[in-house]
């Protein structure tokens, strides 16, 4: 299983860094899971969805962009990944 604490995750995404993978060594409760809003789809917004979808225990639970055609887009392909 490869999980990231809330602390680390904070850590690393404020710095700007590419998320790390760290192992977990305790349960995993339903406060552990973290949850992100991402805001636009192009360029960085890409980058950072398919980064958070790769790691274990944290959803993607908001999404958004200006541009309602590049938002409808990302919904049908969110929609498709289930």
């Amino acid at each position: 299983m490869r999980d990231i604490s809330r602390r680390d995750f904070i850590k690393y995404a404020v710095a700007g860094g590419v998320l790390p993978v760290l192992p977990y060594s305790r349960v995993q409760g339903a406060n552990d899971d973290i949850r992100v809003a991402v805001v636009g789809f192009r360029g960085h917004g890409r980058t950072h969805i398919d980064a958070y979808l790769r790691i274990s225990g944290v959803r993607v639970v908001a999404l958004y962009d200006a541009d309602r055609d590049v938002l409808e887009r990302g919904v049908r392909q969110f929609k498709a990944r289930n």
